[in-house]
């Protein structure tokens, strides 16, 4: 499923890599480049001993030069795509203002989900380290399901008393529902790899996936105009809501924006010298950012003014003193956990979000059957999937005892990775660690980054997602199947 959520737009023909950067990628598995299986050859992986780990951290700071960038890049992107699917966790209608949770956390609610997104990330990312197959993994949080969260977070809030804060009601409840859902989704990797399932997921429709697939797309193209605007109301059911954000001035204006740089990445893709370059996606993304400051200078823009005009994400209220720390940063996303281990929890909302929660475990299953084959044929190497399922296991069984959200190997980020020459257990412990810095700092960082570029990502992400569902699948299919994904999304 994340093939089919490659924001980064590496396509999908799988050209295969040179060989250092199949060595790179390689861990326990032989070489192929024939079929992929189920039941794989993936070797057990060396055990590191004490001297082995100094020789190894030696020769990479020796590699320094070499090895920074893809460790950077990674970070980039995490720190990239934390901005918009951290602001999508929570329904835009939530308090943009401190969350005030018994002054336990500090900032707003896109700075929680930034630091949610980029907690789930850093312990996928540290598990497949030394789990993985593949040397070459990159971990996510599992981005696709965030339809699933907004639900979750909407049942909260419809079986909220109505007494009190709405937050003091609502995120301790929201925030187990999240939790056993990673612990929910990791028992179901592990059932999978013990009954050596690995092709199970295979079996589903592939008609009724790319429903999904359109389904997701149309979720995430209108949360893109939602954070883009500022403007939790606009929905595309409703043509009044779709009309009254084009037509006021401030909403069009920064609407506006976000399109101007979807079509502007449209064209480039359009253009036959760049086609469908990996390097295209995250570049321009990157480039949002220092651009739109250039704009800024150039029309004698002051900042202060883009910020009133709502052209950037709200500065966190430190009028209490608080600032990103370690300590404040680890308080922060389990603050509600620790609520809702005592008497928070709101039963009734639970048992409404079991079909929800679900839905959720089995849309869950379906992204790791097509990421590894898709990242195997990449970079040439054989893995066991049972032995990946057992490692997205691990990962969201721990992340979810810790109070994070869903988790796995993303395959647009890990071919990135190693084409711009990363690879190697230490590498990937490194963008781990990089990770969690940004997991402690990145909050800070929110009010400096142009709501045009989370909108645009979003915007670009949903697009391809439903052109990928109903679009290029047309032909493929007779007209009742189809009908049905038209029907599904």
């Amino acid at each position: 499923m994340a093939v089919a959520a490659d924001f980064t737009n590496t396509g999908t023909d799988h050209t295969q890599l040179d060989a250092p950067s199949l060595s790179r990628c390689h861990r326990g598995g032989k070489i192929s480049y024939g079929s992929i299986n189920a039941t794989g050859s993936g070797g057990t992986a060396a055990r590191l001993r004490p001297v082995g780990i100094l020789q190894r951290l030696g020769s990479t700071l020796r590699a320094l030069p070499h090895t920074a960038p893809p460790v950077l890049l990674s970070g980039v992107l995490n720190l990239m795509l934390s901005v918009p699917f951290g602001s999508a966790y929570f329904p835009v209608s939530f308090s943009q203002e401190n969350i005030g949770y018994g002054g336990m956390i500090s900032g707003t609610w896109s700075d929680a989900g930034m630091r949610m997104f980029l907690f789930s990330t850093a312990v996928c990312q540290l598990v497949f380290s030394f789990f993985s197959s593949f040397e070459c993994s990159v971990g996510m949080q599992m981005v696709e399901n965030i339809p699933f969260i907004r639900s979750l977070a909407e049942i909260c809030v419809q079986h909220a008393t109505g007494d009190g804060d709405l937050a003091d009601q609502v995120l301790p409840t929201l925030f187990f529902l999240l939790a056993a859902s990673s612990v929910a989704v990791g028992v179901a990797f592990h059932a999978l790899a013990a009954l050596g399932l690995g092709n199970v997921v295979y079996f589903f429709p592939r008609h009724v996936l790319l429903g999904c697939i359109a389904g997701i797309g149309i979720f995430v193209a209108q949360t893109g105009v939602q954070v883009s605007t500022h403007d939790g109301s606009f929905d595309l059911s409703d043509p009044s809501s779709c009309l009254r954000v084009l037509f006021d001035s401030k909403t069009a204006g920064l609407l506006g924006v976000a399109l101007t740089l979807e079509l502007l990445l449209r064209s480039i893709h359009g253009l036959k010298s760049l086609g469908d370059h990996p390097l295209i996606d995250p570049g321009f993304f990157v480039a949002i950012t220092p651009a739109f400051y250039v704009a800024l200078k150039i029309f004698g823009i002051s900042r202060q003014k883009a910020v009133d005009a709502g052209f950037f994400f709200p500065q966190p209220d430190n009028s209490a003193g608080v600032t990103s720390t370690v300590w404040t940063a680890a308080a922060d996303p389990w603050s509600p956990l620790i609520r809702a281990a005592s008497d928070g929890i709101n039963w009734a909302a639970v048992s409404a979000a079991l079909p929800t929660m679900g839905g959720l475990v089995i849309f869950s299953l379906m992204h790791v059957p097509i990421n590894i084959p898709a990242l195997a044929v990449t970079v040439g190497v054989e893995p066991d999937i049972n032995r990946e399922f057992r490692a997205h296991g691990f990962s969201n069984i721990i992340v979810g005892f810790l109070g994070g959200i869903q988790n796995y190997l993303c395959y647009a980020n890990s071919v990135l990775y190693v084409k711009s020459g990363g690879g190697g257990r230490l590498m990937s412990i490194a963008v781990c660690g990089l990770t969690v810095v940004l997991f402690v700092y990145g909050p800070e960082l929110t009010p400096y980054i142009p709501r045009c570029m989370a909108g645009t990502l979003l915007l670009h992400v949903g697009i391809d997602l439903f052109m990928e569902g109903v679009y290029d699948s047309f032909g493929q299919f007779d007209t009742l199947e189809y009908s049905g994904i038209w029907l599904i999304a």
